[in-house]
């Protein structure tokens, strides 16, 4: 799984600029920071979300928002992508709750994502939040050095150019550029002869991960022979919409009542005999606490650690002392 970025924060960071993107363009002020090599974090802030780009020594090196994990973001493209089947993620589901593992590494354990793909899509997350960071002209930033950023795992850097070739492919066609950014699971139609590193009647983001391509160079090449009309969206009828929102919400549905069921039968069934048999008193809240952390991470889409759980009064210290399992 993907390690994050992790910043050390000490006393003596400080914010080296901030100010408005309706004054300064964001390649200016990524230029500056390469040039220089600091190490960081820019925080691109609207009303909605924040876009944070990590920094180490000048590379652009991770990128995320305030929203969702990477880890919550790459599970979400691999649904949608349309690369692996429903029914294959239903079973990976019902799967995860007995290996206590979550959706995404029983997927990859199971050899239904490879680690090839899995670090494809990882990275198209990234770029895609830089994307969307570059479409927000007129967003607040401010820029905090720090001492040292950590590498991250699987995360190939952006470098300059990458980011000089997409504000570029903005600002010749900031409309598509905006419409693909928003349609990365909508079908494709087109043409193989003129656009052959794209794949018809599947996702843009499907077609993505059956190229080579970077996912930078890819997403100025379809916007740039979007903009010639060389290829289309499949404009979705309402009907088409409604049904989809109803299979989304029916997966969830069954899935919750799946873990409750589950975490009902662990805490209210006397098939453990716990004031006989420690070892399976501590194995019940073993289970227990797992279930816990599973039902978390499915309704908040983040993996909360035991300490965390703990502190948020998900989880009783008596509970976690049965268990055997070590907070820190």
């Amino acid at each position: 799984m993907v390690r994050e970025a992790i910043i050390e924060k000490i006393p003596s960071s400080y914010v080296l600029m901030a100010g408005s993107l309706e004054d300064r363009s964001l390649l200016d002020i990524v230029t500056e920071i390469e040039i220089s090599k600091h190490s960081g974090v820019l925080k691109i802030t609207d009303n909605n979300t924040e876009y944070r780009l990590f920094f180490r020594e000048g590379a652009l090196i991770y990128a995320d928002n305030s929203k969702d994990s990477i880890e919550h973001c790459a599970l979400s493209m691999i649904k949608k992508s349309g690369i692996i089947s429903m029914e294959t993620i239903i079973k990976s589901e019902r799967k995860k709750n007995t290996v206590m593992k979550t959706l995404l590494e029983t997927l990859i354990d199971d050899g239904k994502v490879s680690i090839m793909v899995y670090s494809k899509i990882i990275n198209a997350v990234v770029r895609t939040h830089i994307i969307r960071a570059l479409l927000r002209k007129n967003s607040n930033f401010i820029f905090e050095t720090r001492m040292n950023v950590n590498e991250v795992q699987g995360i190939k850097p952006v470098t300059l150019n990458d980011i000089k070739s997409i504000e570029q492919t903005i600002y010749r066609n900031p409309d598509e550029a905006r419409l693909l950014i928003n349609s990365l699971y909508t079908e494709v139609i087109s043409s193989e002869a003129a656009t052959p590193y794209l794949s018809p009647r599947k996702s843009f983001i499907h077609s993505f991960l059956m190229t080579e391509y970077d996912f930078s160079r890819f997403f100025s090449m379809a916007v740039a022979d979007y903009a010639e009309k060389k290829w289309s969206l499949k404009s979705k009828s309402k009907v088409e919409t409604v049904l989809e929102n109803i299979a989304l919400y029916s997966f969830r549905t069954f899935t919750v009542i799946v873990l409750l069921v589950f975490f009902y039968l662990i805490t209210m069934t006397q098939t453990f005999d716990i004031p006989n048999d420690n070892y399976s008193r501590q194995s019940m809240f073993f289970l227990r606490i797992r279930t816990i952390q599973s039902i978390t991470l499915f309704e908040s889409g983040q993996k909360k650690s035991v300490k965390e759980l703990l502190e948020s009064g998900n989880v009783r210290r008596k509970d976690l002392d049965f268990s055997k399992i070590n907070v820190e």
